[in-house]
């Protein structure tokens, strides 16, 4: 019972190891299968500015935007997106084969940015402005706003973010986080095998006192 415990606390810092990055930030995720679901572009996005850089599957990027405290209309930018990414080999290319034949190819966005600087973030996914320079390719729309309220409508937030698109695989869990939940199942199923091998050798130990009070009982009976 006290091994049980110990994995079970094992596999508790284990999770908290991992949560541990995420509760130090603020987090905007999108997920979609592929190919991404592309919305019309809204009239008020058409001035918006659009990246140079391409978004590519596990290639994060940091950027930021200059907002103003109080201001009521979001700051807008595009981002073309690559989901297809490269042709992998290896585990991760048979499961990217798998689900593409089950129609289970999935993609996430995920955009994160501190606690400290109080911002609302939206993403949707859209067909290209004509503005693009890669007309071919969806565009993410990334929309901010400042959720604090000033009295001053005059100070500038700079906030920096961190963007990722990445594989989602199993109809849910992010490429970056399956070494983790692969971890976690590990001791798991360890803390679960140790409880049936105990299991199992109680049994057996109550099997070996049944066999040896009849051995007993029958030399009584046989001295008798």
């Amino acid at each position: 019972m006290l091994h049980c415990l110990a994995r079970l606390r094992a596999a508790s810092l284990v999770l908290i190891a991992t949560l541990t990055p995420l509760a130090l930030a603020n987090t905007e995720i999108l997920v979609s299968r592929l190919p991404f679901e592309l919305a019309d572009l809204p009239n008020a996005t058409y001035s918006a500015q659009v990246s140079p850089h391409i978004l590519e599957v596990n290639s994060p990027q940091t950027l930021s935007v200059r907002l103003n405290e109080g201001q009521k209309s979001p700051k807008q930018l595009f981002i073309p997106l690559d989901g297809a990414g490269t042709v992998r080999t290896g585990l991760l290319g048979l499961l990217d084969r798998f689900e593409r034949a089950m129609g289970l190819d999935m993609r996430t966005v995920r955009l994160s940015w501190p606690a400290s600087h109080p911002t609302t973030f939206h993403l949707s996914t859209h067909r290209a402005p004509s503005s693009s320079p890669h007309p071919s390719l969806p565009h993410l729309l990334i929309s901010a706003t400042p959720s604090c309220i000033s009295p001053s409508q005059h100070h500038t937030l700079n906030v920096p973010f961190t963007i990722l698109l990445e594989p989602v695989h199993f109809g849910g869990v992010p490429e970056s986080t399956l070494p983790f939940v692969l971890v976690l199942i590990g001791l798991v199923a360890v803390v679960g095998v140790s409880g049936v091998a105990k299991g199992v050798g109680r049994w057996v130990e109550e099997l070996g006192r049944a066999d040896r009070k009849l051995d007993l009982a029958g030399e009584d009976e046989k001295a008798q």
